[in-house]
């Protein structure tokens, strides 16, 4: 009996890790429906100039809202030395980002470091943010205007496309990028 008991938990494990090793790696696909989006990759160059924009710096704690892959996030603990946090709703996306994250040097709490978290962008306390982006469809965006606005003072926030504006940018609000773009910058 003893033998037969043994037998069994060795073959249950054999099946559990040919399972396991039978299921593909996600892989985010430009257009995957989202809970209230589509997913496309924000553009390299897109990131940099909103994060430059935004003169975001080791000092400042960054929030992207509807992180995806974590480009934004992870380029803001890279490159400007931020404590950055990623809110995406797609549990798959989530575990992708942080993956990339890591693969990046970055993964992590803290100054330079960047972190995606699973959440629900209309519901996520991003109340410490001093830096937040956003590269979302402008419905979205104008559905958070309320809250970025009712935020406390010193904040800068950028986001693609722009179809609000309250006060005056710091930076020229229109720049080019392979193709014009439109976006909206202020840090107060």
């Amino acid at each position: 009996m003893k033998i037969q008991v043994r037998s069994f938990v060795f073959f249950a494990a054999l099946l559990l890790s040919f399972g396991a090793a039978a299921q593909p790696k996600f892989e985010p696909q430009v257009g995957q429906a989202g809970k209230d989006v589509i997913w496309v990759p924000t553009p390299d160059e897109v990131v940099e100039r909103m994060l430059l924009m935004a003169q975001t710096g080791p000092n400042d704690i960054h929030f992207d809202l509807g992180a995806g892959d974590g480009k934004i996030a992870i380029a803001a603990a890279k490159k400007f030395g931020a404590r950055a946090t990623g809110i995406e709703y797609n549990p798959e996306m989530v575990k992708h980002a942080n993956a990339n994250a890591k693969a990046a040097g970055v993964d992590g709490v803290g100054p330079g470091k960047a972190t995606i978290r699973h959440g629900d962008i209309f519901v996520t306390d991003f109340s410490s943010a001093t830096v937040i982006t956003l590269y979302l469809l402008p419905a979205l965006n104008m559905k958070l205007r309320p809250t970025i606005l009712a935020m406390r003072p010193a904040r800068a926030w950028c986001r693609i496309p722009s179809p609000w504006r309250t006060g005056k940018p710091t930076r020229p609000p229109r720049w080019t990028a392979g193709a014009p773009i439109s976006g909206w910058c202020r840090r107060t």
